[in-house]
């Protein structure tokens, strides 16, 4: 997450903006909605998507989206 900040300059003491990337950690509450789809051979198909809201860091995203699509073989 990319944020601007500002900076002093070494030499001259004057503000410069800058992009700065943010680490955080969030917690998300949200819903999501999925299926899971197996065929006779065992083959399978696994879709969800999911959607959040973050709470308490103030330099992440209000807003989380969590597409998901899962392939395999079921034995």
């Amino acid at each position: 997450n990319e944020t601007k900040m500002d900076f002093p300059d070494p030499e001259t003491g004057d503000p410069v903006t800058k992009e700065v990337d943010m680490e955080y950690t969030d917690l998300a509450f949200g819903v999501g909605i999925g299926g899971k789809f197996v065929a006779k051979q065992g083959f399978l198909i696994d879709g969800s998507f999911g959607i959040g809201r973050n709470f308490f860091d103030k330099y992440s995203p209000d807003i989380v989206i969590l597409p998901s699509i899962y392939l395999g073989y079921r034995f």
